[in-house]
């Protein structure tokens, strides 16, 4: 267990890094929340305990949530380099697979689109074969990337029909590890919303914790995903 953190919570707030722009603080009613400090410290009110790590430093973000800013595209040199390059963008926007990786990466329709991609290199490459065979020219180099074309799709079959066979939510993915965070804190806050007193709420969070921790619970949740009894 860390010391206890005897620092002032001006000498907290004064030791925050320069580049901070959110500060989780705990509220007057127990809840844990963040506050945006990017321009100044107004935003943390007097009623609020500032949240410390294991080590006693506050915890903070360096960037808000979602997805980072992308930075502006350099001038292209010249016409011709320009034009390309709006030629790749609108490529770009007509490609499936980029289309539903950027949008949905936990998508099954993600395995649907490489294993169509495959197929299609495969098509081209036993197009580029049989010219090779009709000028005369040695075609054991392209039947070998065909045959590992072939075995990519057929890999990717597999998977595909795997992940239809078991299609259920993937409790170890990131996404769900997110979702089922963001559940228990609403669960949290709507008990602290209804007037339950932060004690309770820590004695049912520890309740809840000890029975997602037991051995049957997630074979249970499985099963329950699965439409079982």
């Amino acid at each position: 267990m860390a010391a206890p953190n005897h620092r002032t919570r001006q000498e907290l707030l004064d030791s925050l890094p320069k580049n901070a722009v959110r500060l989780k603080v705990r509220n007057e009613k127990g809840i844990e929340q963040w506050r945006d400090i990017e321009n100044g410290h107004d935003n943390v009110a007097d009623t609020d305990d500032i949240v410390l790590d294991t080590h006693g430093v506050p915890i903070t973000m360096d960037n808000h949530p979602g997805r980072r800013k992308k930075p502006k595209p350099q001038k292209p040199a010249n016409a011709k380099i320009a034009e390309i390059a709006q030629l790749r963008r609108e490529f770009f926007k007509r490609d499936d697979l980029l289309t539903k990786v950027e949008k949905d990466v936990e998508s099954d329709d993600v395995l649907h689109f490489v294993m169509q991609g495959f197929a299609r290199e495969a098509a081209s490459l036993e197009f580029e074969r049989q010219q090779a065979e009709m000028g005369g020219r040695e075609t054991s180099q392209i039947s070998l990337r065909r045959i590992n074309a072939l075995k990519a799709v057929a890999d990717t079959w597999l998977k595909r029909k795997d992940q239809i066979a078991n299609k259920t939510i993937d409790m170890n993915s990131t996404a769900f590890s997110r979702l089922f965070s963001f559940i228990v804190e609403t669960f949290r806050e709507a008990l602290a919303t209804e007037g339950v007193t932060a004690d309770e709420i820590q004695v049912i969070m520890t309740a809840l914790s000890e029975r997602i921790s037991d051995d049957t619970w997630e074979e249970e949740a499985r099963i329950a995903m699965k439409g079982g009894d």
